[in-house]
């Protein structure tokens, strides 16, 4: 799939209407199993029964996720956190997928969509809301801060660093969502003890309707400055939203 095309406007008139079908599968598998009554059949039936009562698609898909306890924001993180290291099953439970094997068999790791080579560096990137996502490269050793910046008045951003090691993905999310003309920072980060790649896990999930006729593109700056103390993320227009863990 273009990972970076958004959920919410898949075309129609190409191959390109299926790019959504790999976060229903994740969705599915972890709600219960796919093709089995209970589990993520009935996620796929609420859908429809949810678009017959005439909710436009996000929404419907929304409320199906809400009746089996998950939220659309956080499943499409994880997703997105799935699809990057494309793990098996069960060993990189929640973050794996059934036919992980034959997935990266025919297409190998999907590509990623920016680097950061050294500890200080930053790359600016811009990414559609509804949905959408983007791996960045980091350092696989030493010790540095992960930020982002919002560079837009719309989208709503989160973040995962998430690393590759022998014993499984190590996952550290930063906190919140950053909004527009918002930032975050994860002051210091550590890569693992046998660390092999690290990611930027970055995904829009700005939702302003149930069926956009376009997504609008998000302008962000991802930095990795010098590691300070604390763990301390800032939202910049709201300095008294200091969250120190």
């Amino acid at each position: 799939p273009p990972f970076d095309r958004c959920l919410g406007n898949a075309p129609s008139n190409s191959i390109l209407k299926y790019h959504n079908w790999l976060f229903f599968r994740y969705a599915a598998e972890q709600s219960g199993g796919t093709n089995l009554a209970g589990g993520g059949e009935d996620l796929f039936e609420a859908f429809w029964a949810n678009i017959a009562r005439g909710e436009r698609a996000l929404d419907a898909y929304g409320g199906a996720l809400a009746a089996q306890g998950a939220t659309f924001g956080d499943m499409y993180h994880d997703y997105a956190i799935t699809a990057g290291f494309m793990q098996a099953c069960p060993a990189g439970t929640p973050y794996c997928f059934e036919e992980a094997a034959g997935y990266v068999g025919t297409e190998g790791l999907p590509a990623t969509h920016g680097q950061i080579d050294a500890v200080g560096g930053a790359v600016e990137q811009a990414l559609e809301n509804h949905y959408a996502l983007h791996w960045i490269e980091l350092p696989v050793s030493g010790s540095y801060g992960v930020g982002l910046e919002n560079l837009s008045a719309g989208g709503q951003f989160r973040v995962s660093v998430v690393a590759y090691t022998p014993g499984g993905l190590d996952v550290q999310p930063l906190p919140g969502l950053v909004n527009g003309n918002e930032s975050v920072t994860l002051s210091t980060y550590v890569p693992p003890p046998g660390a092999t790649r690290v990611l930027a896990v970055v995904t829009n999930e700005e939702q302003l309707s149930g069926a956009p006729s376009s997504c609008t593109v998000n302008p962000y700056r991802l930095s990795t400055p010098t590691a300070t103390p604390a763990n301390v993320a800032i939202s910049v227009d709201a300095p008294q939203n200091v969250i120190a863990t």
